[in-house]
């Protein structure tokens, strides 16, 4: 089986490291922006203390088929993506402290052993 390429799993689980928290930042700032309220500052730097004291985790599936296709999903999308078409699926849950390559070996590693045991 070949596995999906270990450098494009860690640029994937890089770019979703951080996207995850840039996007609820960007969130939370239009909503206290979109707020009748006086101290809009206030409220933006309190939401964003909540969220580092709250880091946002995502999680990955990872899908790959005998053929080196490959696909993955983020969250929980009750088993609807391109990635649960495939046959034998990793999961790992991406946080700000993550580190890429350890994800990326991981999973790799699960998806690996998954096509052994179904030899």
């Amino acid at each position: 089986m070949q596995t999906p390429p270990r450098n494009e799993i860690s640029q994937l689980c890089q770019n979703l490291k951080f996207q995850a928290t840039k996007d609820i930042r960007k969130l939370l700032s239009q909503f206290a922006s979109n707020c009748d309220i006086s101290d809009k500052e206030t409220i933006i730097d309190e939401l964003s203390t909540l969220l580092d004291n709250n880091p946002v985790e995502i999680e990955l599936t990872v899908g790959c088929n005998d053929n080196g296709d490959w696909s993955y999903q983020t969250g929980d999308n009750s088993y609807v993506g391109d990635c649960y078409g495939m046959p034998y699926w990793a999961v790992e849950t991406i946080a700000p402290d993550s580190d890429v390559a350890e994800l990326a070996d991981s999973i790799i590693g699960q998806l690996a052993e998954l096509r052994a045991d179904a030899e």
